[in-house]
């Protein structure tokens, strides 16, 4: 008959307790192949073997490439050989901030190495981009891109003294970000046109907050189109501008649509317009900025997100970044994930496209600023 005590611990449960006997000692086993360290056969690496196995079954399920599915370019089979560093030249809050951190998790189990992401705000953007310069060349320093990093501050701010387009070298391009124009719920605006009618009354008297350059341009393309003047407020980050916005210190913002989704569903803000050409389906209630300003029918205002490395990086480690991100991209994993961050428009575009991209961009705004002047 079998009595059960009660353990103590974390893992409490019934254990039976047998009665004590005789001590029998139990005859050794005979060494068999690959047991022990002298037993014939013995592989030191068969743990490693073993995880490895592991991860891949994970990465599988995963819909992720493993590093050993992963193709390695000739001159790149060591690599990662440490940590890679993601640098994000924001604050956190913003969906291409959380969107970055989910690549660099899925970046890591691909290639079996740790990639840390590593908020680097501030500076215009400087202060990321000289982190990425400052590291070596040879790809464990990925940096995230946009318009503001690679095209608009370059051509806006004056004695900007780096040549990012030559300097960096594009890997993917991920997505396409909304963006909206917010009030505090207390706010006396309900709609864009009340808002805009106050900032043609009173010239300047409305302060928009923004954290990008990028958003600062389309903020000024949309109060041109409207022919009237903000008083625009910089930010690190999307999360300080919208406390500023609920508390009143700033009037408004301009920033992308899933940074404020939640504050906009709680209550906190009110969304007044989207940018995109259709209404966007997190907001399907939210007019657009074409809906809003019949004169702005053909309005668009957008903000991309890729990757890139120092332009000195070989070739090789190049392309294994390149088709290890293009993957994640183009997973099940990462689209369902993308679904809930925002929903923005999923490029998934390789480096040539993003290098296109930031060229087209580059003569654009070069156009812009010409004929301002």
């Amino acid at each position: 008959m079998k009595t059960f005590q009660r353990a103590t611990g974390p893992d409490t449960g019934l254990i039976p307790q047998r009665q004590a006997g005789p001590y029998r000692a139990l005859p050794k086993p005979e060494a068999r192949p690959g047991h022990g360290k002298k037993g014939r056969g013995y592989r030191p690496g068969i743990l490693a073997g073993y995880r490895a196995l592991a991860l891949g079954l994970l990465l599988a399920v995963a819909g992720l490439p493993s590093q050993a599915q992963q193709a390695r370019p000739e001159g790149a089979e060591n690599f990662p050989s440490k940590p890679i560093r993601m640098i994000l030249p924001l604050s956190p809050g913003s969906s291409s901030e959380a969107g970055s951190r989910f690549v660099a998790e899925r970046l890591g189990l691909a290639l079996g190495s740790s990639v840390v992401s590593e908020n680097r705000p501030g500076g215009a953007t400087k202060i990321a981009l000289q982190t990425l310069l400052s590291a070596p060349a040879d790809g464990h320093a990925i940096l995230m891109l946009s318009p503001t990093i690679m095209v608009v501050n370059p051509l806006t701010i004056e004695g900007w003294d780096i040549d990012v387009q030559k300097r960096v070298r594009p890997l993917v391009q991920a997505t396409r970000t909304t963006a909206t124009l917010v009030v505090s719920e207390e706010s006396r605006w309900r709609t864009l046109d009340e808002l805009l009618a106050s900032a043609r009354k009173n010239p300047e008297s409305i302060s928009v907050a923004n954290y990008s350059g990028t958003y600062l341009l389309g903020l000024n393309r949309l109060a041109g189109a409207a022919d009237v003047q903000f008083n625009t407020v910089s930010y690190k980050g999307a999360s300080q501008a919208l406390t500023d916005v609920i508390g009143g210190s700033v009037d408004a913002a301009f920033l992308d649509i899933a940074a404020a989704l939640p504050l906009v569903e709680s209550g906190k803000l009110r969304a007044l317009a989207v940018t995109s050409p259709s209404r966007s389906a997190l907001l399907p209630e939210v007019r657009t900025v074409r809906e809003a300003m019949p004169a702005l029918h053909d309005f668009d205002f957008g903000v991309w997100i890729g990757y890139g490395v120092r332009a000195e990086t070989p070739e090789p480690v190049v392309k294994l970044l390149e088709s290890a991100l293009l993957a994640i991209l183009r997973s099940p994993e990462y689209q369902a994930f993308n679904r809930t961050n925002g929903n923005p428009e999923l490029i998934a575009g390789d480096s040539a496209s993003l290098s296109r991209q930031i060229e087209v961009e580059t003569e654009q705004l070069k156009s812009t600023l010409a004929a301002r002047r």
